[in-house]
């Protein structure tokens, strides 16, 4: 009698649900691969044309640093479609860990060539009716400052106390789980 009430028993229990990505990674990773394209593109474009007027207006040492940016932001929804389903623990960490890392350092590149490029246009209209050579060298001091403080912010996180992949049981359906960074 003990071996059929098991197996009743056995038989009432639901399916263990892991909520694993699936399919639906590949349409993250298509969105990704259609952000590095165009931010490929974009550079290209810079490049082709920048000998025109309007690319030299524009300053295409920071366009290109923009786009570089997007590009770097971009590489992030890769990682982000990594779960238990394909790689290992191991590699699912590192996911976890590069996510910032490409979002961080993407976002500062393209934020500090705005800045960069803003600071250059300050100097020139401060210059009010003289001739005034702001070299390029000079900009790039706020993109160092910022690239320096988040890659070292970041070194020190990932040195000390790294994302780390989890699988977490749901409290109300314990044979549902999650995992998350």
């Amino acid at each position: 009698a003990t071996d059929a009430t098991f197996e009743v028993f056995a038989r009432k229990l639901p399916d263990k649900e892991l909520n694993q990505l699936g399919a639906i990674r590949f349409v993250g990773w298509g969105l990704g691969a259609v952000a590095l394209m165009a931010s490929l593109a974009l550079l290209v474009w810079v490049l082709h044309h920048r000998e025109q007027q309007v690319v030299r207006t524009l300053q295409p040492t920071f366009l290109v640093a923009i786009a570089f940016g997007v590009f770097i932001m971009a590489l992030a929804l890769f990682p982000l479609g990594v779960d238990d389903e394909i790689v290992t623990i191991e590699w699912c960490d590192i996911s976890c860990m590069s996510i910032p890392w490409f979002l961080s350092l993407g976002f500062t590149v393209a934020r500090a060539a705005l800045c960069s490029k803003l600071w250059r246009i300050h100097r020139l209209f401060n210059a009010a009716f003289r001739r005034v050579n702001v070299k390029l060298q000079n900009s790039l001091v706020p993109f160092g400052l910022m690239f320096s403080f988040n890659f070292v912010f970041l070194l020190v996180w990932t040195l000390i106390s790294p994302l780390r992949w989890q699988r977490f049981a749901i409290e109300a359906e314990p044979w549902k789980s999650y995992g998350a960074c």
